[in-house]
């Protein structure tokens, strides 16, 4: 898919999903969630698309055997979590 096409189906996700993670109802940091794998199958059709917080996305990719490119992404995606979240202090 084309990173226009890719934006375009993200917005559409996102709006549908109230901008909002699925699994915790957080509005900050969303990403959009394949529920089966591109690799696996899935495709990018909206209802195999969900919206996820950052770390609910990186919880539940957590336990998946994963390659360098996505140990990066996922490192990537933590801090970027820590960088959305207000501070505990």
């Amino acid at each position: 898919m084309r990173p226009r096409q890719w934006a375009r189906v993200r917005r559409q996700v996102l709006a549908r999903d109230g901008h909002r993670c699925q699994r915790c109802g957080e509005p900050g940091a969303l990403e959009v969630h394949h529920k089966l794998p591109v690799e696996k199958g899935g495709g990018h059709e909206l209802e195999n698309l969900v919206t996820l917080c950052v770390k609910c996305h990186v919880s539940l990719h957590r336990n998946e055997r994963i390659g360098p490119e996505r140990a990066a992404w996922r490192a990537w995606l933590t801090d970027r979590g820590r960088e959305a979240s207000p501070s505990s202090s």
